[in-house]
Parts: C-alpha cells; sequence; structure tokens
C-alpha cells in the first residue's frame, strides 16, 4: 500500500513570509528526522517561460500547473512531506482579486493539504518583479480573511494565522495542537 502523501499549504499574500517560511519548516522537519520537501510557486516558473506576467485567461493553466508540481514533487520524493509554497487555492485568490474571476474558486483544492497556514502581513514589504506592492499586499491580506470562513468551514478545521520573525513562525507553523487533516 502506497504512503499517504503529507501537504502543508501556505497561503497568504504577496511578501508575507511563506517562501522563507516553507524553506524554514523543510529544514527543520528534515533536520528532525522527517523528509520534507519544498514545492515552489509555480507562478514564478509560469512567468519566466512566458517572459511576461499572467492574464486574467492563464490563471487555469497556472493552477493545473502548482497542482502538477505538487504530484511531481511528492512522486520524486515518496514519503517526504510537501510543504507547498503556496496552497493552490492561493491562485483562486489571485485570480479573484486581479481579475474580478471566482471561477478556479475551488474549495475542494484545500482538502489536499493536512495542514493549512496563513501567513500575516507582519514582516516588511520586499519588492520584486512579480509584487505589485504593499496596498496590493493588503488587499489580498483582507481577501483571505474575508474568505476564511468557508476556507475552515470547508477543510474542516482552522487555519491559524502566524506571525513574527522566522523563529516565532516555525513555532506556531509546527505547533502538535493544530488541526491536521487526514490525507
Amino acid at each position: 500500500m502506497a504512503t499517504p502523501i503529507q501537504r502543508i499549504g501556505l497561503i497568504g499574500a504577496e511578501s508575507s513570509g511563506k517562501t522563507t517560511l516553507s524553506e524554514a519548516l523543510a529544514y527543520e522537519l528534515t533536520s528532525s528526522g522527517t523528509p520534507a520537501v519544498v514545492v515552489p510557486e509555480y507562478l514564478r516558473t509560469w512567468c519566466e517561460l512566458h517572459d511576461r506576467l499572467p492574464t486574467e485567461h492563464d490563471q487555469l493553466a497556472i493552477l493545473s500547473g502548482q497542482l502538477d508540481s505538487e504530484d511531481r514533487v511528492a512522486e520524486q520524493n515518496p514519503g517526504a512531506i510537501l510543504v507547498c509554497d503556496p496552497a493552490a487555492i492561493t491562485t483562486a485568490l489571485y485570480s479573484v482579486l486581479y481579475f474580478q474571476d471566482s471561477s478556479l474558486m475551488d474549495l475542494a483544492l484545500l482538502d489536499r493539504y493536512q495542514r493549512l497556514i496563513w501567513c500575516d502581513i507582519d514582516i516588511d514589504w520586499a519588492p520584486d518583479m512579480l509584487r505589485d506592492g504593499e496596498n496590493r499586499r493588503r488587499q489580498m491580506h483582507e481577501l483571505i480573511g474575508h474568505h476564511l470562513p468557508e476556507f475552515e468551514s470547508a477543510w474542516g478545521g482552522s487555519i491559524p494565522l502566524i506571525s513574527g520573525n522566522v523563529a516565532d513562525r516555525i513555532g506556531q507553523a509546527w505547533q502538535p495542537n493544530l488541526p491536521t487533516n487526514s490525507p
């Protein structure tokens, strides 16, 4: 019988520390004897491949790419915990924010993850070529907060908002009493 795939999904606005936390979590888990690997954000790969920012019509391909990336990394790393930066539902949230398109908002996407973590925007905003600024970051954070009750209802547990520096976030993210769902 195959080992069930364990996934941790990170949700958060741009520059909310998802990548830093995903790398730190994977390192901490692996260091403690539990193999873990990061599944990076497919959006960045997509933008590099196409040498442009996505449009509304590209969102389904980006969501599919994120899901395929998770599945490929799981296949290549049997038994490892996947730390997904970000959880696939993030693409749907960005589609709502940027294009007012909720067609990708499938709450079943949350079922892929045994643990979901929401990253706060209490850290300094760091610019890069895919980020639109602190105002958009705040808007996305508010959008997640708006959808949080339905996310938690669909997922079947609370999704904690974690904050602070990296060490604080790791401690909050891996508390044994955080809700998890069985694979």
